[in-house]
Protein backbone atom coordinates (compact mmCIF):
# COMPACT_ATOMS: atom_id res chain seq x y z
CA UNK A 1 0.00 0.00 0.00
CA UNK A 2 2.83 2.38 0.86
CA UNK A 3 4.49 1.71 -2.51
CA UNK A 4 1.25 2.49 -4.28
CA UNK A 5 0.95 5.83 -2.47
CA UNK A 6 4.55 6.69 -3.34
CA UNK A 7 3.95 5.79 -6.99
CA UNK A 8 0.77 7.89 -7.09
CA UNK A 9 2.64 10.82 -5.55
CA UNK A 10 5.43 10.50 -8.12
CA UNK A 11 2.94 10.44 -10.98
CA UNK A 12 1.16 13.45 -9.52
CA UNK A 13 4.43 15.38 -9.28
CA UNK A 14 5.25 14.47 -12.90
CA UNK A 15 1.84 15.59 -14.15
CA UNK A 16 2.09 18.80 -12.14
CA UNK A 17 5.61 19.50 -13.39
CA UNK A 18 4.49 18.82 -16.95
CA UNK A 19 1.79 21.47 -16.57
CA UNK A 20 4.40 24.02 -15.49
CA UNK A 21 6.71 23.15 -18.40
CA UNK A 22 3.86 23.54 -20.87
CA UNK A 23 2.84 26.85 -19.32
CA UNK A 24 6.44 28.06 -19.44
CA UNK A 25 6.77 27.05 -23.11
CA UNK A 26 3.56 28.90 -23.96
CA UNK A 27 4.75 31.99 -22.09
CA UNK A 28 8.06 31.98 -24.00
CA UNK A 29 6.22 31.51 -27.31
CA UNK A 30 3.97 34.46 -26.47
CA UNK A 31 6.99 36.59 -25.57
CA UNK A 32 8.55 35.68 -28.93
CA UNK A 33 5.32 36.49 -30.74
CA UNK A 34 5.50 39.97 -29.23
CA UNK A 35 9.28 40.35 -29.53
CA UNK A 36 10.76 37.78 -31.97
CA UNK A 37 14.38 38.68 -31.16
CA UNK A 38 14.08 38.41 -27.36
CA UNK A 39 17.14 36.28 -26.59
CA UNK A 40 16.16 35.16 -23.05
CA UNK A 41 12.87 33.70 -24.38
CA UNK A 42 14.71 32.01 -27.28
CA UNK A 43 17.24 30.45 -24.90
CA UNK A 44 14.68 29.37 -22.31
CA UNK A 45 12.30 27.87 -24.88
CA UNK A 46 15.17 25.90 -26.41
CA UNK A 47 16.14 24.78 -22.91
CA UNK A 48 12.75 23.12 -22.45
CA UNK A 49 13.52 20.57 -25.17
CA UNK A 50 13.26 17.10 -23.67
CA UNK A 51 11.79 18.18 -20.31
CA UNK A 52 9.33 16.39 -20.75
CA UNK A 53 9.86 15.07 -24.22
CA UNK A 54 7.11 16.71 -26.23
CA UNK A 55 6.71 20.16 -24.67
CA UNK A 56 9.23 21.62 -27.15
CA UNK A 57 10.08 19.75 -30.35
CA UNK A 58 13.71 19.35 -31.38
CA UNK A 59 13.26 21.48 -34.50
CA UNK A 60 11.72 24.31 -32.48
CA UNK A 61 14.57 24.12 -29.95
CA UNK A 62 17.14 24.15 -32.75
CA UNK A 63 15.53 27.15 -34.42
CA UNK A 64 15.47 29.10 -31.14
CA UNK A 65 19.04 28.19 -30.22
CA UNK A 66 20.38 29.01 -33.70
CA UNK A 67 18.73 32.42 -33.60
CA UNK A 68 19.97 33.11 -30.07
CA UNK A 69 23.53 32.13 -31.07
CA UNK A 70 23.38 34.54 -34.02
CA UNK A 71 21.96 37.40 -31.95
CA UNK A 72 24.09 37.01 -28.81
CA UNK A 73 26.74 34.31 -29.09
CA UNK A 74 28.20 32.83 -25.93
CA UNK A 75 30.31 29.74 -25.40
CA UNK A 76 27.52 28.01 -23.50
CA UNK A 77 25.05 28.79 -26.29
CA UNK A 78 27.35 27.15 -28.86
CA UNK A 79 27.68 24.10 -26.58
CA UNK A 80 23.89 23.82 -26.33
CA UNK A 81 23.53 24.22 -30.09
CA UNK A 82 26.09 21.46 -30.68
CA UNK A 83 24.14 19.18 -28.29
CA UNK A 84 20.88 19.85 -30.14
CA UNK A 85 22.52 19.24 -33.52
CA UNK A 86 23.84 15.89 -32.23
CA UNK A 87 20.36 14.95 -31.02
CA UNK A 88 19.10 15.72 -34.54
CA UNK A 89 21.83 13.56 -36.11
CA UNK A 90 23.52 16.61 -37.64
CA UNK A 91 27.11 15.81 -36.68
CA UNK A 92 28.74 18.20 -39.17
CA UNK A 93 26.68 21.09 -37.78
CA UNK A 94 27.52 19.98 -34.23
CA UNK A 95 31.23 20.08 -35.08
CA UNK A 96 30.88 23.56 -36.57
CA UNK A 97 29.08 24.79 -33.45
CA UNK A 98 31.83 23.28 -31.31
CA UNK A 99 34.43 25.11 -33.38
CA UNK A 100 32.53 28.38 -32.93
CA UNK A 101 32.67 27.81 -29.19
CA UNK A 102 36.40 27.11 -29.29
CA UNK A 103 37.06 30.18 -31.43
CA UNK A 104 34.78 32.45 -29.41
CA UNK A 105 37.40 33.49 -26.90
CA UNK A 106 35.96 36.99 -26.68
CA UNK A 107 32.36 35.86 -26.25
CA UNK A 108 30.79 36.64 -22.89
CA UNK A 109 29.68 33.73 -20.77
Amino acid sequence: MLRRAAADAAVGRHVGARHYYEAAAQAYREALRLEPLYVPALVNLAGLYGVPDDVVALEEALSCCEQAARLFPTRSRWIELARLYRNAGREADAQRATMHRLLALTCPE
